[in-house]
């Protein structure tokens, strides 16, 4: 069969998340997990509704840093899989890579009590992780055993540099694997994973005409509420902007055990970092699932549309510049205060703005 490939996003790959090439079939969207407690992304509805417009097969991935425990891992399957969304047999993958216990029995049976979980709800279920991780912490023959020789998702990267398709010389080789993330930089310099499926697993859920899908929404906005969450103009280089959805807590630390200051329904908030599902809103930290959060993808390399209210010089490849007349271009980065507008031409970022 044709090896086909693809891509997984999270919340760092924007609201439409991010493909490496055209060719490129599927994408797994992380929906959120567990990391010391449990998390919503923000972008995975957004980004299952454009990879299926886009004709490609959206499946879906939860962290699980869930180590040994059973009790833990049914609380993160009861939080996640209710909103998954997806055609049956689409893949929902458990991403284990943080947080193992010192037991690997343990360890495996936590996980496979999620896999058997998620095989209960109707989908394919997949273990992810990095080899030597795998090797030091979980028995993935004893998961291979009961779930099948291809529910292994394995990353490994050869290489250091960019790169668009797997050299199969570095093989990770371990029984199992049915998807190989072969590099972390997919056809640029970083924020993007490549994938390829090496069975035909990503085609699960998709090899029939899917049901209507139903994809966990934002919370609802009421209509008064309905000029406040209408996106604005911004800085190039800011992260993100977010707009609480009512009054809410924020925090001093990063896992929100002292509470700080409130911010307020009606005001839009810089967004400065995402760690895990919480955002730093300028020395001050704040749960995603409080906001509706918009994340502009230029900062880390993602392509993004910029707006000129005026003329504006750009600088072209030989270094000679031209006017650019006010409106709408698309963008494929941000680097040292320059816009990258492609072919080689680029813009001061001072110049134009993005809608977030």
């Amino acid at each position: 069969m044709t090896r086909t490939q693809g891509t997984d996003n999270a919340v760092y790959q924007g609201s439409l998340g991010m493909y490496g090439q055209a060719s490129d079939t599927f994408l797994i969207a992380q929906i959120g997990g567990y990391n010391g407690r449990m998390y919503w992304q923000p972008t995975y509805a957004s980004q299952v509704r454009n990879a299926l417009a886009k004709g490609k097969h959206a499946h879906a991935y939860i962290w699980g840093q869930f180590g040994g425990s059973q009790t833990i891992a049914k609380q993160v399957m009861d939080t996640f899989l209710p909103h998954i969304g997806l055609p049956k047999g689409a893949i929902v993958a458990i991403d284990y890579e943080a947080g193992a216990s010192h037991s690997k029995a343990a360890n495996t049976a936590a996980i496979a009590y999620g896999m058997r979980r998620i095989k209960q709800a109707g989908y394919t279920p997949m273990y992810y992780s990095y080899k030597p991780y795998t090797q030091l912490y979980v028995d993935s023959a004893a998961l291979v055993r009961e779930f099948g020789k291809d529910k292994l998702w394995i990353a490994s990267y050869p290489y250091l540099r960019p790169v668009l398709t797997p050299d199969f010389n570095y093989f990770p080789s371990l029984e199992g694997i049915g998807i190989w993330q072969f590099t972390n930089k997919y056809g640029r310099e970083g924020g993007l994973d490549g994938n390829v499926d090496l069975t035909g697993i990503t085609l699960n859920g998709y090899t029939k005409k899917p049901t209507a899908i139903k994809l966990p929404a934002k919370k609802p906005v009421k209509k008064e509420d309905e000029e406040m969450q209408k996106r604005s103009l911004w800085p190039v280089d800011y992260v993100g902007v977010a707009y609480p959805y009512e009054d809410a807590d924020t925090y001093k630390d990063v896992a929100m055990r002292t509470k700080f200051h409130r911010i307020q329904k009606g005001k839009a908030y810089r967004i400065f970092e995402l760690r895990d599902g919480v955002v730093d809103l300028g020395s001050q930290w704040a749960a995603t699932g409080n906001l509706n959060c918009n994340f502009n993808p230029l900062p880390s390399g993602g392509q993004n549309a910029v707006y000129n209210a005026k003329p504006v010089l750009k600088t072209k490849k030989d270094g000679s510049t031209v006017t650019l007349e006010a409106g709408k271009w698309k963008a494929f980065g941000l680097k040292d205060g320059r816009v990258d507008l492609g072919g080689g031409e680029s813009g001061s970022a001072s110049d134009f703005r993005v809608l977030l």
